[in-house]
């Protein structure tokens, strides 16, 4: 969710790192905070153990989603012409 966050409000490809994915929610100190409370049950965890899911969590995803689906109509429609792939398809099937 971050990663498509950041694209929406950076217009670029998201970073690698998850940590510098924050620069995007800095600015929610409550998210910020359960973010950093994860990485930290995470860090002490086992692998294959559970963990509780945070309600908070949630709502930040929902509330994400929706900015991204409105972001979305706004993002430009590449237009891709597929002629030359498909004269390859034919090509290779003769």
């Amino acid at each position: 969710m971050l990663c498509a966050v950041w694209i929406v409000e950076k217009h670029t490809y998201p970073p690698i790192r998850f940590r510098d994915l924050f620069a995007v929610v800095q600015h929610n100190k409550e998210l910020m905070e359960n973010l950093e409370g994860l990485i930290k049950r995470k860090e002490n965890s086992l692998e294959k153990e559970d963990i509780t899911p945070i309600p908070f969590f949630h709502d930040f995803i929902e509330e994400a989603i929706a900015k991204c689906e409105e972001a979305a109509h706004d993002f430009p429609k590449p237009k891709t012409d597929f002629e030359p792939l498909n004269e390859l398809f034919r090509a290779v099937l003769i």
